[in-house]
């Protein structure tokens, strides 16, 4: 279950921070590689429309795939995740990976340091 609290820095920022043992797993996409000596338009509307559903679904059915996996292995691992985030006057994300005995200590170090305007460096925690 995720937890998240709301800091505001000496310099207005406002941060929240949030706990978590789950994470979504990441988007797959796909990059084009046409054939550079083909002209632009030797592809018809219906063979585009035909690429993109193709891709769109696979891409789908990747993701539903790792994030069941992923949900049935998070339960056994000792993971867990503490984000930063703050979205005024500029969107910034820190992010770091400790375990899940550490993980309110961790979430508490770096509200305190956020608040106090300082960077967090949590001691049971490393960068993610």
């Amino acid at each position: 279950m995720a937890t998240t609290q709301k800091v505001e820095a000496p310099d207005g920022r406002e941060w929240e921070v949030r706990s978590y043992r789950y994470r979504w797993p990441g988007l797959v996409g796909f990059r084009s590689s046409p054939d550079p000596t083909a002209p632009a338009s030797s592809y018809t509307t219906s063979a585009l429309l035909l690429r993109l559903v193709l891709a769109i679904s696979f891409s789908l059915a990747l993701f539903l795939i790792s994030a069941l996996l992923k949900a049935l292995v998070t339960p056994f691992r000792r993971r867990a995740w503490v984000d930063a985030t703050s979205t005024k006057p500029d969107k910034k994300l820190l992010r770091w990976k400790t375990t899940r005995g550490h993980v309110q200590g961790v979430a508490g170090h770096v509200s305190e340091r956020l608040a106090a305007g300082e960077q967090p460096e949590p001691e049971h925690a490393e960068r993610a």
